[in-house]
């Protein structure tokens, strides 16, 4: 009686790597758009790298800045900087501004499934 021979092995493994590796691999949509929010309104969303002037009244407040995977704002107008200092934060974090009424953070995804 023959139980496995070792190409019976290699493809059970090649089967099994097949079929785990979507499970691994997530497509997390909800970690590429940054919503910036001023006075509670959404003043932009952010879907690409680069640095974006935020503007409150006519008059810029701070500069957004997003690499596709974080996020930070620079150059604010208020006086404590502590916007500037909360530094690059990620998906989950946010960042707040009392003085200039801001908030910045990851949209969360609306997308249930992938479907490939």
């Amino acid at each position: 009686m023959k139980i496995l021979s070792p190409r019976d092995i290699i493809i059970a493994i090649v089967i099994t790597a097949i079929a785990i590796v979507p499970l691994v691999i997530r497509h997390d949509h909800s970690l590429n758009t940054v919503v910036v929010r001023v006075d509670g309104k959404v003043v932009m969303r952010i879907k690409k790298p680069g640095s974006y002037n935020v503007y409150r009244n006519g008059k810029r407040i701070t500069t957004v800045v997003f690499n596709g995977k974080e996020v930070r704002v620079v150059n604010s107008t208020c006086r404590l900087k502590i916007c500037e200092k909360m530094g690059w934060v990620k998906p989950g974090e946010e960042i707040v501004c009392v003085p200039n009424h801001l908030v910045v953070r990851f949209e969360k995804s609306r997308i249930d499934a992938v479907t490939w």
